[in-house]
Formats: structure tokens, C-alpha cells, sequence
């Protein structure tokens, strides 16, 4: 019952927290929800959506999937533009930002 339910931070993490070190942890907690939806409808496809925890998360996760992925990617569009500046120190900038 852990998987089949959402900590109330992890959204607001996702949508509107800084990317850091907890957006990567509410990344993997909603990663380990999709997985266990995955693994619960390849065991009962009939049953499984009759669920109301089903209903009720599928939606929310699809969104915040949608939500992590664009997030994830605007930042990398936005750390490689600062990359291409001519006077941007590659090895001290990958120290600071990327690890």
C-alpha cells in the first residue's frame, strides 16, 4: 500500500521546487509508483483499474511524468547554453552544476 500512495510533497517538488537533490528523490519515488501501476496491471489487466487508488493516481502520475520530463529538460537545455559562452570554464562549471 507504500506505492499506491503519494507523498503530498512529492507534486509540489516535481512542479515547483528547485532541481536538486529532492527533485531527483520525488523523481525516483514517482518513478517507483509508475512502476508499481506497470507491474500491477501485468498481473490483474481486468481487475486492476477497478481500483479507486488506480483512478485516482493514473491521471495525477501521467501528469507529473509529463511535469518531470519538461523540468528535467529545461534545465539541461539551460546548463549546456551556459556551457557555450566563450568565457565559461568547462571543468569548473561541470564541478558546480552538473555532479
Amino acid at each position: 500500500l507504500d506505492n499506491a500512495a503519494m507523498s503530498p510533497t512529492t507534486p509540489n517538488t516535481i512542479c515547483e521546487g528547485e532541481i536538486d537533490q529532492g527533485f531527483v528523490k520525488a523523481v525516483a519515488a514517482l518513478d517507483a509508483q509508475i512502476l508499481f501501476l506497470k507491474q500491477g496491471q501485468q498481473r490483474e489487466p481486468r481487475r486492476f483499474y477497478k481500483y479507486a487508488s488506480v483512478q485516482e493516481l493514473g491521471p495525477l502520475i501521467d501528469k507529473l511524468k509529463t511535469k518531470a520530463c519538461a523540468r528535467s529538460r529545461e534545465y539541461l537545455v539551460d546548463k549546456m547554453g551556459h556551457l557555450r559562452k566563450l568565457q565559461t570554464n568547462v571543468e569548473l562549471f561541470r564541478e558546480k552544476h552538473l555532479t
